[in-house]
């Protein structure tokens, strides 16, 4: 007795565990039917991976992963294709060995465009993607139906759709800041830039995924400008292994989960590149690039522009480059980076404006200055503004501004309704290069010198010493341009490093002749 009523409460269990797996919804999200009727294919001669890349012409040829010879309950084999943010699934194809249907029912049971087979267990004929298909990202879903159409089982495959569209990555370069090291070793805790050699066909956004290792170090697409990433190098010595995988699209959702990146480093079946970096204490720490050095009492800020807007002596928020709109002040765009030569820097010009703040200048009445610049010039456009103020704070104070122009850079110093420059010959695409630029204010005059050309403007009021400094302003369009022509777009150079130094000594007494002399200088 007793023992009939164990069975009984294991039946009852049973049926309850059954009833309560049947109500949370389809039937091979419980139990791993899709082992039964796993389905793969064939995509040409190669075994359709996960995210594989598909072609217009393409032929797919579907199987059953284990044999459903005589199993009479398959009945039918339905392909979709299901892209992100969509509901409605793609048709792709349709195979059916007849379903089962009322008596009364005289409609053809096969659907429209689907492939009649005798056997579900025969050779899959092949077929094409949709001709309309458009490019992109997808999940191909196979779906086993039975007699009654009910779904058996499912197997999905995220897949890359290319139609007649090519992509490819051609490698990967590393760019250090400043003067690259001459052993070519990479200290511990240098931030790189890394560059990724893409090319795509008009209607491709390849999307990048960086590893360092089997670790992610950065993702999304090149229209994002993930083809370039700062990457901080590990304190970690030895080689660094460092790989780009480069897809036609974004994955689509529930195959790019970052536990399975962390596992594995090709999880998205896209085309790779690889570099090794070698790292050592001994590489040569960064220097400056400039003549300037710290001077207690003389230096205001260095900036070394090492994948950050940082004052390299006093890394403080409060002393970072602010990225400036010159209509609405603040504008909270991310510095973009640049490689130039052998190394990168910080990209100037008319779209990637910035301010020095006024936390890192010297504060006081400084009466001998210079400006260090080291930098790429790439088009026409303002490198360098400053705006000095008067102790009467007017307007008429003095304003210096460097330009490229074709072909030179000009200085350009102005007061009121006077104005003087110096040009100095600077082929564009020139190398990196370092400029210093001196200025010396006395209580009623304000010189500024490139090389060995200095002008000097008349002040109405004094200085204070302190000043507005911005980097890149509205392009500058040539003198001889033509009436309505537009400057070049795009940044005016890279820059690499700029410094602020200043000194209270008393400065000599101007030349005979430096206050009104209008010509231009050359050197």
């Amino acid at each position: 007795m007793f023992e009939q009523q164990i069975r009984a409460a294991f039946r009852a269990a049973a049926i309850g565990m059954f009833l309560l797996f049947c109500s949370c919804g389809e039937m091979d999200s419980i139990f791993p039917i899709n082992q039964t009727y796993q389905v793969s294919a064939l995509a040409g001669e190669r075994s359709l991976n996960d995210n594989a890349l598909l072609v217009r012409t393409g032929e797919i040829k579907p199987f059953f992963v284990h044999s459903i010879e005589g199993d009479p309950d398959v009945a039918g084999l339905r392909i979709l294709l299901q892209t992100d943010g969509e509901p409605a699934a793609r048709e792709a194809a349709f195979y059916t060995s007849g379903f089962a249907k009322p008596e009364d029912d005289k409609e053809d049971e096969t659907p429209e465009g689907a492939v009649s087979l005798e056997r579900m267990d025969q050779d899959l004929p092949p077929f094409t993607l949709p001709q309309d298909l458009e490019p992109g990202a997808y999940m191909m879903v196979f779906q086993v139906l039975g007699r009654d159409r009910q779904l058996l089982a499912k197997t999905e495959k995220p897949v890359y759709y290319l139609a007649d569209l090519d992509y490819r990555i051609d490698g990967i370069n590393a760019y250090l800041p400043g003067a690259s090291s001459g052993s070519h070793l990479i200290p511990p805790g240098t931030v790189v830039l890394l560059e990724a050699l893409i090319e795509a066909d008009e209607g491709l956004d390849p999307y990048i995924v960086w590893y360092n290792g089997r670790n992610r170090i950065g993702t999304g697409k090149l229209s994002d400008g993930l083809g370039q990433i700062l990457w901080k190098v590990p304190a970690q010595t030895g080689f660094q292994n460092l790989m780009a995988e480069v897809v036609p699209f974004p994955p689509v959702s529930g195959r790019d989960s970052p536990v399975a990146a962390a596992r594995a480093p090709r999880v998205l079946g896209g085309k790779v590149r690889e570099l090794s970096l070698p790292v050592s204490a001994k590489g040569e720490a960064q220097g400056p690039a400039g003549s300037v050095e710290k001077e207690d009492g003389k230096i205001s800020a260095l900036y070394r522009l090492s994948g950050n807007l940082q004052d390299s002596y006093a890394r403080s928020p409060e002393n970072e480059l602010i990225p400036w709109d010159f209509e609405n002040e603040i504008s909270g765009k991310a510095p973009r980076w640049l490689p130039g030569d052998s190394i990168y820097g910080l990209a100037v010009g008319p779209e990637d404006t910035y301010s020095v703040p006024l936390a890192a200048m010297q504060q006081g009445p400084g009466r001998l200055g210079s400006f260090s610049f080291r930098f790429k010039p790439l088009r026409d456009g303002v490198l360098f503004r400053a705006d000095f103020v008067t102790i009467e704070n007017s307007s008429t104070g003095p304003v210096l501004e460097l330009i490229l122009e074709t072909g030179a850079l000009v200085l350009s110093v102005t007061a009121g309704e006077q104005q003087e420059r110096i040009s100095m010959d600077l082929p564009l695409g020139a190398e990196f290069i370092t400029l210093l630029l001196n200025i010396t204010i006395r209580d009623d005059s304000f010189s500024a010198a490139l090389g060995q050309d200095e002008k000097t403007l008349a002040l109405d009021h004094p200085l204070t010493g302190e000043g507005i400094y911005r980097f890149g302003r509205k392009a500058a369009v040539s003198p001889d341009a033509e009436p309505g022509e537009e400057a070049q777009p795009g940044p005016a150079a890279i820059l690499d490093e700029f410094a602020v130094t200043f000194s209270s000594e008393t400065p000599p007494a101007p030349p005979e002749g430096k206050g009104g002399d209008s010509d231009t200088a050359h050197s």
